[in-house]
């Protein structure tokens, strides 16, 4: 969790913002984007005024006092195990429970306001039959721990390098990634990486009602 800094006012943050959302209107693949709570971002919108937002517009009459840190516990599950990784809750919709921002809106977010943890996913071009591709976030990544085995044949713990993966990534495409990661000792724990293969991905936002 981060500690933030001095918020600009109200006014700046807003032309901040608008300013990369002017840029980012349109998802793209390999773009990385974050998920923020829907109470944190409204309250964010309503102090700020901030109209970049077609999904959300400040309400006049509600309270515009400044939101506390960012907190995205409640988009997360239960995070257990040796390489624990950011699950977000399966029954979570966008807009009901959560937006999205892409992360260099969340950079100011988290500079200002301080908090987390960051829940960032990576955008895939997903193809259904015929129809044009669409660029959407893997929600729920397939995640794999890649380890080497020492010379008695047991796992190296200390190489684990935890890899991301759309579930219409063939066998293939995850081969080709894991021997192209192999050797490099490195953990990353949530927000798939974008050095994953760009096949199609067929899971995430279009199988859960939102991004």
């Amino acid at each position: 969790m981060s500690a933030g800094t001095q918020a600009p006012a109200p006014d700046a943050q807003a032309k901040d913002v608008a300013a990369i959302m002017k840029d980012s209107s349109k998802m793209k693949e390999g773009d990385k984007w974050c998920y923020v709570t829907r109470r944190w971002f409204v309250q964010w919108i309503n102090h700020t005024q901030c109209e970049a937002f077609w999904e959300q517009k400040p309400d006049e009459a509600a309270d515009r006092s400044a939101p506390t840190a960012l907190n995205n516990d409640e988009l997360l599950g239960e995070i257990k195990g040796k390489y624990p990784v950011m699950e977000i809750k399966r029954d979570l919709q966008e807009q009901k429970d959560y937006f999205i921002v892409p992360s260099a809106v969340y950079d100011l977010f988290e500079g200002w306001y301080g908090g987390g943890p960051r829940v960032e996913r990576v955008a895939r071009s997903f193809k259904a039959g015929l129809l044009e591709p669409e660029v959407k976030l893997v929600k729920h990544p397939i995640v794999l721990v890649l380890l080497e085995c020492q010379k008695d044949g047991e796992p190296d713990h200390s190489t684990a390098i935890v890899r991301e993966y759309a579930p219409a990534d063939t066998m293939e495409d995850v081969m080709k990634d894991a021997m192209a990661n192999v050797g490099k000792t490195e953990v990353k724990p949530g927000g798939m990486d974008t050095t994953t293969p760009s096949a199609p991905e067929g899971s995430a936002a279009d199988e859960d009602g939102g991004a």
